[in-house]
């Protein structure tokens, strides 16, 4: 709530928005309702002494209106006075521009620190732009010189961290000749990235353990199934689905 009994004084008062609009008779009935006459007196640039001091005539030059509850320098009205100069004596005329240059001077000076403000967060949120490309860019680079990464067929809607997992998983199970090339590695890949690491399976007498574990698990404990003998056989090479893969992990288990 304002109070009447203390006025701030005009060079501590905070402004209005730049484009707030001003109304000169509109402001003064304002500022005299919630301060009295005599925020009106400190208020203005110039009083009229010859008009009474319980008027509003006796306050042409009025730069302060009530703004959300405050008084607030309105800049319009800064620009109504310095246009109305031309009609006061050397003498008045001097001392309202005294006046008048003090408060522009503090409004440029606000308007400066807000615009180095937005600045500063514009460049801030731009170089966070940059770097979050800087840091995508290798990144991108080495999914591309992977290969499977760019299968989108089995990439999409899958946590990339996921996908890596699953691929250096499938790498070195190929490399123990525990895959068939056959069997594709690039949908194992993204199965075994869709697969749960929530230690959701359990068996009494057994740890719980999740999907993601027991399915690769279960490919580590099969023995090696590319032989070298088998690229030599012929036969060896005709069976080579996943149908094959279930009868082996079956006698594997037995």
């Amino acid at each position: 709530m304002i109070s009447k009994t203390t006025l701030t004084p005009l060079g501590k008062l905070a402004f209005a928005p730049a484009d707030y609009p001003w109304d000169a008779q509109a402001a003064a009935k304002r500022v005299q309702d919630a301060l009295g006459w005599s925020a009106l007196a400190l208020y203005s640039l110039r009083v009229d002494t010859s008009a009474d001091s319980e008027s509003f005539e006796a306050y042409p030059m009025l730069v302060v209106d009530i703004v959300d509850g405050e008084p607030r320098v309105v800049p319009l009205a800064l620009s109504a006075v310095r246009e109305a100069l031309s009609d006061l004596d050397e003498e008045t005329r001097s001392a309202v521009d005294d006046h008048l240059d003090a408060l522009k001077k503090r409004l440029a000076q606000i308007e400066k620190v807000s615009e180095e403000s937005q600045t500063a967060t514009t460049e801030v949120g731009t170089e966070g732009a940059e770097d979050a490309k800087t840091e995508a860019g290798p990144q991108s680079e080495t999914q591309d010189d992977r290969g499977p990464r760019s299968d989108t067929k089995y990439s999409s809607g899958v946590n990339p961290e996921r996908l890596d997992a699953a691929e250096r998983i499938v790498e070195r199970l190929a490399h123990q000749g525990r895959l068939l090339p056959a069997w594709g590695h690039k949908a194992l890949v993204g199965f075994i990235a869709g697969l749960s690491d929530e230690k959701s399976l359990s068996d009494e007498g057994f740890e719980p353990i999740s999907p993601l574990d027991f399915f690769t698990g279960l490919l580590e404990s099969l023995p090696a199934l590319v032989p070298l003998s088998e690229f030599a056989s012929p036969q060896a090479r005709v069976d080579n689905s996943f149908e094959s893969l279930g009868h082996k992990i079956a006698k594997a288990l037995k």
